[in-house]
Protein backbone atom coordinates (compact mmCIF):
# COMPACT_ATOMS: atom_id res chain seq x y z
CA UNK A 1 0.00 0.00 0.00
CA UNK A 2 1.42 3.46 -0.68
CA UNK A 3 0.52 6.44 1.60
CA UNK A 4 -0.69 9.39 0.42
CA UNK A 5 -0.02 12.67 1.28
CA UNK A 6 -2.41 14.96 0.07
CA UNK A 7 -1.83 19.23 0.59
CA UNK A 8 -5.29 21.04 -0.15
CA UNK A 9 -8.28 22.71 1.03
CA UNK A 10 -9.28 20.60 3.62
CA UNK A 11 -12.82 20.66 2.55
CA UNK A 12 -11.74 19.75 -1.29
CA UNK A 13 -9.28 16.92 -0.29
CA UNK A 14 -11.94 15.10 2.25
CA UNK A 15 -15.09 14.85 0.22
CA UNK A 16 -13.09 14.05 -2.35
CA UNK A 17 -11.16 10.72 -0.74
CA UNK A 18 -14.91 9.99 0.47
CA UNK A 19 -16.38 9.65 -2.41
CA UNK A 20 -13.54 7.44 -3.73
CA UNK A 21 -14.89 4.32 -1.43
CA UNK A 22 -17.77 2.52 0.09
CA UNK A 23 -17.20 3.16 3.92
CA UNK A 24 -19.78 1.35 6.46
CA UNK A 25 -19.21 3.48 9.06
CA UNK A 26 -17.25 6.70 9.52
CA UNK A 27 -15.85 7.77 13.47
CA UNK A 28 -14.06 10.75 14.12
CA UNK A 29 -11.39 11.17 16.91
CA UNK A 30 -10.75 14.63 18.23
CA UNK A 31 -9.71 15.89 21.49
CA UNK A 32 -10.98 18.73 23.17
CA UNK A 33 -9.52 21.52 21.39
CA UNK A 34 -9.72 20.26 17.78
CA UNK A 35 -13.38 19.72 18.48
CA UNK A 36 -13.86 23.12 19.00
CA UNK A 37 -11.10 24.85 16.17
CA UNK A 38 -10.65 22.21 13.48
CA UNK A 39 -14.03 20.20 13.33
CA UNK A 40 -16.36 22.45 12.35
CA UNK A 41 -14.09 22.85 9.32
CA UNK A 42 -14.28 19.52 8.26
CA UNK A 43 -18.16 18.04 9.79
CA UNK A 44 -20.18 19.59 6.51
CA UNK A 45 -17.67 17.74 4.70
CA UNK A 46 -18.33 13.82 6.37
CA UNK A 47 -20.99 11.51 6.13
CA UNK A 48 -22.91 10.31 8.71
CA UNK A 49 -20.33 9.33 11.64
CA UNK A 50 -19.70 10.03 15.67
CA UNK A 51 -17.57 11.83 17.05
CA UNK A 52 -15.39 10.31 19.59
CA UNK A 53 -13.93 13.16 21.87
CA UNK A 54 -10.95 12.76 24.35
CA UNK A 55 -9.23 15.01 26.68
CA UNK A 56 -6.31 16.38 25.31
CA UNK A 57 -2.63 15.70 25.75
CA UNK A 58 0.36 13.00 26.27
CA UNK A 59 -0.93 12.17 29.36
CA UNK A 60 -4.32 10.79 27.88
CA UNK A 61 -2.39 8.75 25.28
CA UNK A 62 -2.66 5.96 26.94
CA UNK A 63 -4.74 2.29 27.26
CA UNK A 64 -7.14 3.45 29.38
CA UNK A 65 -8.24 6.37 26.62
CA UNK A 66 -7.86 3.26 24.02
CA UNK A 67 -10.50 1.09 25.57
CA UNK A 68 -12.91 4.94 25.60
CA UNK A 69 -12.59 4.55 21.71
CA UNK A 70 -12.83 1.11 21.30
CA UNK A 71 -16.03 0.68 23.33
CA UNK A 72 -17.45 3.03 21.04
CA UNK A 73 -16.60 1.36 17.91
CA UNK A 74 -17.46 -1.67 19.54
CA UNK A 75 -21.11 -0.27 20.42
CA UNK A 76 -21.23 1.46 16.99
CA UNK A 77 -20.63 -1.70 15.00
CA UNK A 78 -17.96 -0.96 13.10
CA UNK A 79 -16.97 -3.54 10.92
CA UNK A 80 -13.74 -4.40 8.57
CA UNK A 81 -15.22 -1.97 6.30
CA UNK A 82 -15.38 1.51 8.45
CA UNK A 83 -13.23 4.48 8.13
CA UNK A 84 -11.64 5.89 11.48
CA UNK A 85 -10.32 9.72 10.49
CA UNK A 86 -8.07 11.40 13.21
CA UNK A 87 -7.97 15.16 13.49
CA UNK A 88 -5.70 16.34 15.59
CA UNK A 89 -1.73 16.47 16.18
CA UNK A 90 0.44 13.40 17.16
CA UNK A 91 -1.31 12.19 20.26
CA UNK A 92 -4.58 11.80 18.34
CA UNK A 93 -2.88 10.64 14.86
CA UNK A 94 -0.38 8.01 17.30
CA UNK A 95 -3.60 6.90 19.74
CA UNK A 96 -6.14 7.15 17.08
CA UNK A 97 -4.10 5.09 14.08
CA UNK A 98 -2.88 2.49 16.96
CA UNK A 99 -6.85 1.67 17.84
CA UNK A 100 -8.12 1.37 14.09
CA UNK A 101 -4.77 -0.60 13.69
CA UNK A 102 -5.70 -3.00 15.88
CA UNK A 103 -9.33 -3.12 16.22
CA UNK A 104 -10.52 -6.00 14.38
CA UNK A 105 -7.20 -6.48 13.10
CA UNK A 106 -7.14 -3.19 11.27
CA UNK A 107 -9.15 -0.56 9.89
CA UNK A 108 -8.76 2.27 7.36
CA UNK A 109 -7.93 4.92 8.79
CA UNK A 110 -7.16 8.95 7.92
CA UNK A 111 -4.94 10.99 9.03
CA UNK A 112 -5.72 15.05 9.47
CA UNK A 113 -2.75 16.72 11.14
CA UNK A 114 -3.83 19.93 12.90
CA UNK A 115 -0.32 20.99 13.59
CA UNK A 116 3.09 21.56 12.11
CA UNK A 117 4.84 18.60 13.85
CA UNK A 118 2.22 16.49 13.03
CA UNK A 119 1.66 17.05 9.41
CA UNK A 120 5.55 16.83 8.74
CA UNK A 121 6.59 13.76 11.05
CA UNK A 122 3.97 12.24 14.02
CA UNK A 123 1.41 11.57 10.86
CA UNK A 124 3.43 10.16 8.04
CA UNK A 125 5.20 6.60 7.95
CA UNK A 126 2.88 4.75 9.78
CA UNK A 127 4.39 4.48 13.66
CA UNK A 128 1.26 4.30 15.79
CA UNK A 129 1.71 3.80 19.08
CA UNK A 130 0.42 4.66 22.96
CA UNK A 131 1.82 5.34 26.23
CA UNK A 132 2.35 3.01 29.18
CA UNK A 133 3.73 2.85 32.25
CA UNK A 134 5.22 6.05 31.93
CA UNK A 135 7.28 4.75 28.67
CA UNK A 136 6.32 6.97 25.28
CA UNK A 137 4.99 5.04 23.10
CA UNK A 138 5.73 2.11 24.87
CA UNK A 139 3.23 -0.29 22.80
CA UNK A 140 2.17 0.32 19.13
CA UNK A 141 2.38 -0.52 15.56
CA UNK A 142 3.43 0.50 12.24
CA UNK A 143 0.58 0.82 10.12
CA UNK A 144 0.32 3.06 7.31
CA UNK A 145 -3.07 5.49 6.80
CA UNK A 146 -5.07 5.16 3.49
CA UNK A 147 -3.89 8.97 3.70
CA UNK A 148 -2.85 12.04 5.38
CA UNK A 149 -4.65 15.49 4.16
CA UNK A 150 -3.03 18.33 5.01
CA UNK A 151 -4.67 21.70 4.85
CA UNK A 152 -2.22 24.73 6.67
CA UNK A 153 -5.56 26.04 7.28
CA UNK A 154 -5.33 24.28 10.95
CA UNK A 155 -2.73 26.60 11.71
CA UNK A 156 -4.55 29.40 12.34
CA UNK A 157 -6.85 27.52 14.67
CA UNK A 158 -4.12 25.85 16.60
CA UNK A 159 -1.26 27.11 17.97
CA UNK A 160 1.19 25.72 20.53
CA UNK A 161 4.40 23.72 20.87
CA UNK A 162 3.48 21.58 17.90
CA UNK A 163 4.00 24.18 15.98
CA UNK A 164 7.13 25.33 17.20
CA UNK A 165 8.45 22.05 17.37
CA UNK A 166 7.72 21.29 13.71
CA UNK A 167 9.65 24.44 12.44
CA UNK A 168 12.55 23.32 14.22
CA UNK A 169 12.08 19.70 12.59
CA UNK A 170 11.72 21.17 9.02
CA UNK A 171 15.06 23.03 9.47
CA UNK A 172 16.72 20.92 11.03
CA UNK A 173 15.71 18.78 8.03
CA UNK A 174 16.51 21.09 5.46
CA UNK A 175 19.52 20.59 3.11
CA UNK A 176 22.70 23.00 3.68
CA UNK A 177 23.60 25.01 0.94
CA UNK A 178 26.48 26.33 2.20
Amino acid sequence: MNQSVIIAPIQESLTQFISQAKYSKVIVIADNNTKKHCYPLIKTSLPKHKLVEIRSGEPHKILGTCEKIWTVMTSEELDRHALVINIGGGVIGDMGGFCAAVYKRGIDFIQIPTTLLSQVDASVGGKLGIDFQGFKNHIGVFQLPESVLIDPVFFRNITGKGNQVGLRRNYKTLPDSG
